[in-house]
Formats: C-alpha cells, sequence, structure tokens
C-alpha cells in the first residue's frame, strides 16, 4: 500500500510539473502496473522537453512508465530477478533517457550498477561496478 501510496504522489507531482492539469482541476491516475518495486529514488522520475513525465521504477526487474500527453505507456527495460532497486533517472538536452540502477547477482552475491542510455529507439546497457553486499 504505501508503495502504491508512493508512486501515485509521483505521478501527481509530474502532472502539476508537466503542466497537464490546471490549477481547478486535479487528474489522479493509477499508473502502477502489477509490478514489485523497491526503494524508489527521488530522481526517478523526469521530464522531456514537450512536458511529458517518465518515471524508471523496479524490484523485479527495471520499468518505465512514460506519459505521451494523452496515455501512460509502459516498457519492461531489464527482467533479471532483483533489479531496478533506486532507480534514478535524468534526461539530456537530446531528449535522451538515462537510468542507473542497482542489480543483484545471486551466483557471485554481488550488486552492480547498471547503465541504461536510450539513444531515439536504441537502449544501450553497461555495466558499472561491482561491490561486495548482501540483499
Amino acid at each position: 500500500m504505501k508503495k502504491l501510496l508512493t508512486l501515485k504522489l509521483v505521478i501527481v507531482c509530474l502532472i502539476c510539473m508537466s503542466g497537464l492539469v490546471q490549477a481547478q482541476s486535479w487528474q489522479i491516475e493509477e499508473v502502477m502496473k502489477p509490478h514489485d518495486f523497491d526503494e524508489m529514488s527521488p530522481d526517478c522520475q523526469g521530464l522531456y522537453s514537450n512536458g511529458n513525465p517518465v518515471i524508471a521504477y523496479g524490484g523485479d526487474g527495471l520499468y518505465l512508465a512514460r506519459h505521451n500527453g494523452t496515455n501512460w505507456t509502459f516498457q519492461t527495460l531489464d527482467n533479471d530477478h532483483k533489479v531496478g532497486k533506486g532507480a534514478c533517472l535524468k534526461i539530456d538536452s537530446d531528449d535522451n533517457t538515462h537510468i542507473v540502477y542497482s542489480a543483484w547477482i545471486p551466483e557471485t552475491s554481488e550488486r552492480m550498477l547498471r547503465y541504461f542510455i536510450q539513444v531515439g529507439e536504441t537502449w544501450l546497457i553497461r555495466d558499472l561496478e561491482f561491490t561486495r553486499g548482501h540483499d
């Protein structure tokens, strides 16, 4: 319940920031699909240059929710188990989407940082570093 409330609050903030609603009329939308998400970063959302919001979240995978001005669309970027926690999202000046998040590797008991960048329609993936830790 707490996670759903957090995601709803993020959506309301993004809607207000993007100018999708006037001050007199609020539109609250439930964006969450049936995914587990955990440890949402305060940097998990952003706005494209056209004002449309985007949210990265994860826990049982890395997911992206985008609003195109009319509807929300959802995309699974990484469906590995125990990835996507603490996803941080940035939109650069060319509207490319950058996401950094943590991924747990059970075979080695290591956590790594994974970096996704979307250039046009292509997603590029890079593992950044490994650190010892436990989930």
